[in-house]
């Protein structure tokens, strides 16, 4: 003999259990769409830091060929003197 107690519920009374049991788990999210979600915020933030450290290397290298280009270096006011004339 089985120790085991069944119970089959009528169809209305089914329906009522599972009305129950979807207030209290949280059936929208399923382990698909929290990966979904986990992946595209991982996603996001390289996306962020690459460009954020990409206009950084653009500004610091524009800034370097202005000032080649300008002539305002640190070095004497002639931006070019041969060893040869002075």
């Amino acid at each position: 003999m089985s120790d085991t107690f069944t119970f089959t519920y009528s169809p209305k009374q089914r329906e009522e259990i599972e009305a129950i049991r979807q207030k209290y788990t949280d059936a929208t999210e399923n382990k698909m769409d929290e990966l979904r979600r986990i992946d595209a915020r991982v996603t996001s933030r390289a996306t962020v830091c690459s460009v954020a450290i990409g206009i950084a290397g653009v500004t610091a290298v524009s800034f370097g060929v202005t000032t080649i280009l300008n002539g305002t270096t640190t070095r004497s006011a002639s931006p070019c003197v041969p060893l040869a004339c002075a």
